[in-house]
């Protein structure tokens, strides 16, 4: 059982539920366009873990880290119990912007490594070269002189 990272969860979640987020204009089918239910057993079982696992992380985890409190006093929380009557809900324009914020932060770190991977095989190659060339004897150097214009 290999636990899922934040950017991984989070973007399945995003992945599964924009078409129910997307459809409230339509079907008006929850208590408000913003908090999307979503059941938390089967994104566990996209993952192979126990659905214990993704709540803990949603609620005890995730909420604390990214929640919001407005100047009305109003705290904004990415995963709510419950909201009218539908339960297990993710906040979608907030999820949207964590997911962009993580995948940011992935590409820089991930450039950064290929990067630091490069230059670290320039080196190696760099310095395989240099032993070669002590190895082998050194080259041989030819001076020549100027001509002598004293004459």
């Amino acid at each position: 059982m290999r636990i899922p990272t934040d950017l991984k969860l989070l973007k399945y979640i995003f992945n599964h539920y924009i078409n129910d987020y997307l459809a409230y204009d339509k079907q008006k089918n929850r208590e408000a366009k913003i908090h999307v239910p979503i059941d938390v057993d089967n994104i566990a079982k996209k993952f192979n873990i126990e659905g214990d696992l993704v709540f803990g992380r949603l609620y005890y985890h995730l909420n604390p880290k990214y929640q919001h409190d407005n100047s009305d006093g109003v705290t904004n929380y990415l995963f709510n119990l419950s909201v009218g009557g539908n339960r297990n809900c993710i906040n979608f324009p907030m999820l949207s912007s964590i997911l962009a914020d993580l995948s940011n932060d992935n590409y820089r770190f991930k450039t950064s490594l290929y990067v630091a991977i490069i230059a670290a095989v320039v080196s190696v190659f760099s310095l395989g070269i240099s032993l070669k060339s002590d190895i082998s004897g050194k080259p041989e150097v030819k001076v020549i002189q100027a001509p002598d214009k004293r004459t």
